[in-house]
């Protein structure tokens, strides 16, 4: 059963890796989402997300002393969405790029030679 390279995905767990060949896009979609809410992960390490919130608080402080408001300062499910959608975004990216990169290969030409032609 042949498969493309964006229809894997590897876990990494304690004693062994796991990997899944995942045909159906929407499936795939579906399994990234809740990877990366259940991981808060923005690259694929779990709790990388955290580094990426502190950056929204530490902006959002600096607001609040130059705004001068006694706001409770937190991320909202909004923001936390944006960054689910920003991770996404990444991976839908990586996935294209995997794409082209396969169709420069199938016609024996470089990434460059495919656009130019």
């Amino acid at each position: 059963m042949p498969f493309y390279a964006w229809e894997c995905i590897t876990l990494q767990l304690v004693h062994r890796e796991v990997d899944l060949v995942i045909q159906n896009e929407s499936d795939m979609l579906d399994l990234l989402m809740i990877l990366i809410d259940h991981l808060k992960t923005v690259d694929g390490v779990k709790g990388s997300q955290a580094h990426v919130e502190n950056a929204i608080l530490v902006h959002k402080k600096a607001l609040k002393v130059e705004s001068n408001r006694n706001l409770k300062i937190h991320i909202t499910s909004g923001e936390r969405n944006k960054i689910y959608q920003a991770t996404l975004m990444k991976l839908k990216i990586m996935k294209i790029r995997s794409k082209i990169s396969l169709m420069a290969f199938e016609k024996n030409k470089s990434v460059n030679e495919l656009f130019l032609d």
